[in-house]
């Protein structure tokens, strides 16, 4: 199995439609063997290149083996990477949360899966987690909603989280094969002791409320009863 993913430095906040052209157009401009130039596209190509924690093995000799299919290549501004592993899904996962730590954007073409960092540095820091490695912090309403439209078999798991205790979780399930799939929504509050589990059937009402839980409006919660 091989996954290609791009990782690039975006000035300003870029949906996940905006996110694939951009991953193209990139892609038809990179080279191999020349590092990026920008400063935060050259510190994440610098530390991918010196080895991944995950992904990889060592034979008898300790030579280390990297998971990449091909060459990497880059622009000016971005990372570009093929990875070919047992582990290919923790690596990308491992690669999204790099790219966070240096403000890039990641993008996996096969799957659509984005992520982004914080534009709006706020002092407020909500991560958005799915199970397909996307990571974004501070998520815009449309970021949420294409993230939760990915859910599948395979991506059955997204969270919103402050990071302090406090969480809004979806998982994907399904009845007997043939049935539609319904959405389990699990949320806590040790602040205000609040919290509990409770099952919607169309993924826009699971939309819904992860807007509406990303912008502090708690009276959704009061719409849906918990158990």
């Amino acid at each position: 199995m091989s996954i290609e993913l791009g990782v690039w430095f975006e000035a300003a906040p870029i949906t996940d439609e905006r996110a694939a052209d951009r991953y193209e157009d990139l892609r038809a401009e990179a080279v191999e063997d020349i590092p990026p130039m920008h400063p935060r596209a050259w510190a994440f190509y610098k530390e991918l290149t010196g080895g991944l924690p995950v992904g990889g093995t060592a034979d008898e000799g300790g030579v280390r083996h990297e998971p990449w299919a091909t060459d990497i290549a880059t622009t000016p501004v971005a990372v570009f990477m093929t990875i070919v592993s047992g582990d290919a899904g923790e690596t990308v996962r491992f690669v999204h949360e790099m790219a966070g730590r240096h403000e890039l954007v990641c993008h996996v073409p096969r799957t659509g899966a984005t992520s982004v960092p914080d534009f709006v540095r706020t002092g407020t820091r909500l991560l958005l987690v799915s199970c397909d490695g996307a990571r974004s912090v501070n998520p815009t309403p449309r970021h949420i909603a294409a993230t939760l439209r990915r859910l599948s078999a395979a991506n059955h798991f997204a969270m919103l989280w402050w990071g302090d205790g406090r969480y809004l979780q979806v998982e994907l399930r399904r009845q007997p094969p043939g049935a539609n799939g319904w959405y389990g929504l699990e949320h806590t509050d040790p602040d205000t002791d609040r919290g509990g589990v409770t099952t919607v059937w169309e993924v826009d009402d699971a939309i819904e409320a992860f807007q509406w839980y990303a912008r502090g409006d708690t009276s959704w919660a009061d719409r849906l009863v918990w158990q």
